[in-house]
């Protein structure tokens, strides 16, 4: 089996992508960001990277890709509309800043812990299960005193513990809570500082923390749509299923992390995309 979903080992691509230009819209009065970035991708005109630095800092790439990735596995070769081909290298990287904890496959036990220096205290998230495996919960601790924990349901394959980040003077804790359901097995659960940023901005699944240029970023769904959130701004993206989560082969599809950018597939209205999102300088358009 692939070792493919090792804990913050991220896997190194090598992508050819095609931008677009987004605008900018005030968002409505709801929602706390101040500023909208309008993405309209169009992969039929001729690639070419986005000239100017977008308001948000960010720069997007878009590929549309022929037929389904999930059913191009093991390895992933994907194809994009221009005729290039996509191929997820085998090597493993650690980027910068990133941190990340070993453990067995397939395995809570032994349970995984991270640990970050948080403004000179020791920050601490770990998994904790009942005896049965059938209910479980990370809890944060700073210096010994736990400090918060979330619920995430049943012990399973998957490490309900994602990831712990500092930022500025904040920590960030993603969990993936393990519900059981058909249809919806797993959901992201982003949280700041104690609050849990699903219930503060209505998420439906909140994945995929991380920093781009030492600012916020993440992935969430809200009226079945996935957009991202970028330092205080929503990315509309409108995608129906950004892949995250997956083992085995399907860890091939996970958004895939680098130091100031992300890479990912979306599917929208059942067509899908390759897709780069971070600072300017980040994006690959001929490696």
């Amino acid at each position: 089996m692939k070792n493919y979903f090792n804990r913050f080992r991220i896997i190194l691509p090598i992508l050819l992508l095609a931008a677009c230009a987004p605008s900018t819209t005030a968002l409505p009065a709801t929602i706390a960001p101040t500023q909208t970035i309008v993405h309209n991708p169009s992969p039929a005109i001729t690639p070419a990277i986005f000239p100017t630095k977008p308001a948000s800092g960010l720069s997007i790439a878009t590929y549309e890709i022929k037929g389904d990735p999930t059913l191009q596995l093991d390895p992933l070769q994907v194809q994009t509309v221009q005729g290039l081909w996509y191929t997820r290298p085998n090597s493993l990287v650690f980027p910068p800043g990133r941190p990340f904890t070993d453990i067995p496959e397939f395995s809570y036990s032994p349970l995984l812990s991270i640990q970050v220096n948080f403004g000179g205290q020791e920050l601490v998230a770990r998994e904790e299960y009942n005896n049965d495996g059938t209910k479980g919960n990370v809890i944060v601790t700073e210096d010994g005193q736990e400090i918060y924990r979330i619920a995430i349901g049943a012990g399973s394959p998957l490490n309900a513990l994602r990831r712990l980040w500092t930022y500025d003077n904040h920590w960030v804790l993603e969990t993936a809570y393990v519900s059981g359901n058909a249809d919806e097995p797993v959901r992201g659960q982003i949280t700041e500082d104690g609050v849990l940023l699903n219930d503060k901005y209505g998420y439906e699944e909140a994945f995929g923390f991380q920093t781009i240029n030492d600012r916020p970023f993440y992935f969430f769904k809200r009226d079945q749509k996935i957009n991202a959130w970028y330092d205080e701004q929503e990315i509309p993206l409108g995608y129906d299923r950004i892949p995250h989560y997956g083992c085995c082969s399907y860890a091939e599809l996970n958004p895939s992390a680098w130091q100031n950018r992300v890479d990912f597939f979306g599917l929208r209205d059942k067509t899908w995309y390759l897709v780069q999102i971070g600072s300017p300088d980040a994006i690959i358009v001929n490696p």
